[in-house]
């Protein structure tokens, strides 16, 4: 049986759902670990806006009728907690470039989940889902914006080591 419109948008919005969650608990790792007063702003900023999306995304399944997949986030917070341990094997000299490829790929991750969710909602002329997707999506670009620029410079630090 197909999965009807709203079936599909719960599912797309759970998926999110379940991202968000995982990213909370990794904001908050990374925020502990921070070393530098600019990438502590950064990552506490931005768990404030994930905690946001989580509370905003919840909303919107009330909105359309739909629940929270229950399964899927608990998996992400499993998922999360795997990285974590992960994380601990990875060489220390290398560890934050890693990290920051990874938080990289997720918020890009993010930004694409949020497109899709603003096409999805845009095509079943639900302008108020579609207008969160577009905001969620431009507040997650300057993390991921940061990022890239911090995976330059963290990467151009650890070859001038290299180089000394």
């Amino acid at each position: 049986m197909a999965a009807t419109t709203y079936e599909r948008l719960h599912a797309q919005i759970n998926e999110l759902l379940a991202l968000e969650l995982a990213l909370s608990q990794l904001l908050e790792a990374r925020e502990d670990q921070a070393t530098d007063a600019d990438a502590k702003a950064h990552y506490s900023h931005h768990l404030g806006v994930t905690r946001e999306h989580v509370d905003a995304l919840r909303t919107e399944l009330v909105r359309l009728g739909g629940k929270v997949d229950e399964g899927k986030t608990a998996f992400a917070g499993i998922g999360a907690n795997l990285k974590g341990v992960l994380d601990t094997f990875r060489d220390s000299e290398t560890r934050q470039l890693h990290d920051m490829r990874d938080d990289f790929v997720s918020e890009q991750t993010e930004i694409a989940g949020y497109m899709v969710l603003e096409s999805m909602a845009g095509a079943a002329n639900d302008t108020v889902l579609a207008q969160l997707a577009r905001q969620h999506r431009e507040q997650e670009e300057p993390m991921a914006a940061w990022l890239w620029h911090e995976l330059q410079r963290v990467g151009r630090a650890e070859i001038a080591t290299t180089l000394a």
